[in-house]
């Protein structure tokens, strides 16, 4: 008995009229699908121009990437230390000193640090100078305590002295300490606040001195002291507060206040 292979149906040459007329028809269409395809492909890549934004949505992209340059630059400047601070900086000068920020952070700084508002700076057994950007200065003896609330200073007790820059009138400098306010705007002094006393000395200029306790205020000039311990006296005559005011030589003069 004969084998042999049957033959594939999708291979084997058409049986009959019908079935060939029908097989060429079909790879006729095939052929024009592929070459139609291929010609409209060619075309599209002739003819059709590159993508273009519109003109509303390009702006849109625009200012996007503008702010995100601007912050940035803005996160660049925070993080960079070569431009001076606001409210000026503190330079430790050996023992102990220490800046309590309002956030509850205790710095014990060894190298200059920028102060903030809100900054209590405490200085145990060492020194420590505040500069500011103006170029006026700040020494702190060991024992002070300084708060910064710009754009005044809270004293509690200690000494400093300080060589300040002009400054106009609408812009003093302002310390403030348990019984006094002495306001500043261009001078050199020696400030001491110790227990139920503030001690004004003044090198050169004029520092305006007020009593807290009766709001009389003293203007105090080159070469005087002036203090709201026992050495002032009200004097209920004129009502005016006059002060025992000690000059360079010891020698006291009064002086008396502004109505």
């Amino acid at each position: 008995m004969k084998t042999g292979t049957h033959p594939d149906p999708s291979t084997s040459p058409p049986t009959s009229p019908d079935e060939a007329r029908k097989a060429l028809l079909d790879a006729a269409f095939d052929l024009s699908l592929q070459e139609w395809m291929a010609t409209r492909s060619q075309d599209r890549a002739r003819t059709t121009p590159p993508a273009v934004l519109r003109p509303g949505l390009r702006s849109a992209l625009a200012v996007a990437a503008a702010l995100v340059l601007m912050a940035g630059f803005g996160v660049w400047l925070r993080r960079s230390g070569d431009h001076p601070p606001a409210l000026g900086w503190l330079d430790p000068n050996g023992g102990q000193v220490a800046v309590l920020r309002e956030d509850g952070a205790q710095i014990l700084p060894r190298d200059r640090v920028p102060l903030q508002e809100g900054d209590r700076i405490s200085t145990g057994t060492g020194l420590a100078r505040i500069g500011l950007p103006e170029g006026s200065r700040l020494d702190l003896h060991p024992g002070t305590d300084l708060a910064v609330e710009a754009p005044v200073f809270r004293m509690r007790r200690g000494v400093i002295e300080a060589d300040v820059r002009p400054r106009p009138d609408e812009r003093p400098m302002v310390i403030r300490t348990p019984d006094a306010v002495a306001t500043v705007r261009g001078t050199r002094f020696r400030l001491e606040v110790k227990a139920g006393e503030s001690i004004l000395d003044v090198a050169e200029g004029e520092v305006g001195f007020l009593r807290l306790r009766d709001h009389q205020e003293l203007a105090v000039r080159t070469g005087e002291r002036a203090s709201t311990g026992p050495s002032a006296v009200y004097t209920s005559e004129d009502g005016r507060w006059r002060v025992s005011v000690y000059l360079a030589d010891g020698e006291p003069s009064d002086d008396t206040a502004p109505d």
